[in-house]
């Protein structure tokens, strides 16, 4: 992969973390659900293809990733000791998988002979070098054995076939996946309990968004322009494009004001000088199907980024 994923790891890390700080249970579990779609994208398909062991690893939240991230002796079986022990010991591992079963047992009686024995030095202080040492108390085989029962160790490994270049990354930033995917469901179980059923596709309290009617009259407000240029290579013209942006469901209903306000400031959009933005503001929300719309004022809507660019053609 080309993408840079402990940039991208950053990012991710530091989102979740300003979304841990939401009250609105709501909102906490909508922002879940896209970060988890942002890092589900950039996974390793072999891993995002096939994530049946990432759904199992439960009981793995939001802080268990940030102590394995930055926590873990060398004495001890965390995550991150693991991620080191697979990308360090990679060959001798690969070795120990394809193992048929005499050579497993052979190793499993001299690790249970040998698994007690401390590093032996000669009396120089020079560590002896000897073929069983890895079998010895912190011996390669033997801590292969311990990091083999950690659930995490299937993926690490998975992850380490696949040459990702950015390894530790990449670990993290399924960890991350796991722990965001664990909060999510916990989410909304506590939302269930609140009596909030959101597994319809409804809003915050359950009930169904009806089906909205662009009504094609919307196309009167485009200037000509905004109708004849076509994207590159395509007959798509940009007024095509903005009316799919209005068919779009939004989480608030502000958001129509908002996107309201963007047409009405817009140069490329038809209505007279001297019209008011509430009045205009009646008249899309009739255009897009919204029913008893809040008649906001000019200086209650703030234009986000995100809403900026997508209806970048009116600006």
């Amino acid at each position: 992969m080309n993408t840079n994923i402990n940039s991208l790891l950053d990012r991710y890390d530091e989102l979740a973390t300003k979304v841990f700080n939401y009250t609105d249970k709501f909102q906490k579990k909508t922002a879940f659900e896209n970060i988890l779609s942002k890092i589900k994208s950039v996974i390793p398909d072999a891993i995002g293809s096939n994530l049946q062991a990432i759904q199992c690893y439960t009981k793995y939240y939001f802080q268990d990733y940030r102590r394995s991230k930055f926590t873990g002796g060398l004495d001890t079986f965390t995550e991150k000791t693991l991620i080191r022990f697979v990308d360090e010991n990679f060959n001798d591992i690969q070795l120990y998988e394809n193992d048929n079963e005499e050579k497993r047992r052979e190793r499993k009686v001299k690790s249970d002979e040998l698994r007690q024995t401390i590093t032996v030095k000669d009396c120089n202080g020079r560590v002896i070098n000897n073929p069983d040492n890895i079998y010895w108390q912190y011996g390669t085989y033997t801590q292969y054995l311990s990091f083999k029962e950690q659930r995490y160790f299937p993926i690490c490994l998975k992850i380490k076939k696949l040459g990702c270049t950015y390894f530790e990354g990449t670990n993290y930033l399924v960890l991350l996946y796991i722990a965001l995917n664990n909060e999510l469901h916990l989410n909304s179980e506590e939302l269930e309990l609140l009596g909030i059923n959101t597994s319809n596709g409804g809003d915050k309290y359950g009930n169904d968004i009806p089906k909205r009617t662009i009504k094609t009259d919307i196309r009167k407000l485009f200037k000509q322009k905004l109708n004849n240029r076509k994207l590159d290579g395509t007959n798509v013209s940009e007024s095509d494009v903005i009316i799919e942006k209005l068919k779009i469901n939004r989480a608030s209903n502000k958001d129509y004001a908002r996107i309201a306000l963007i047409f009405y400031n817009s140069k490329f959009i038809e209505r007279k000088n001297d019209m008011f933005f509430k009045d205009f503001l009646l008249i899309f929300y009739d255009l897009i199907g919204i029913e008893h719309g809040t008649p906001y004022k000019e200086n209650q809507l703030i234009i986000s980024k995100k809403l900026s660019t997508e209806f970048q053609y009116l600006l």
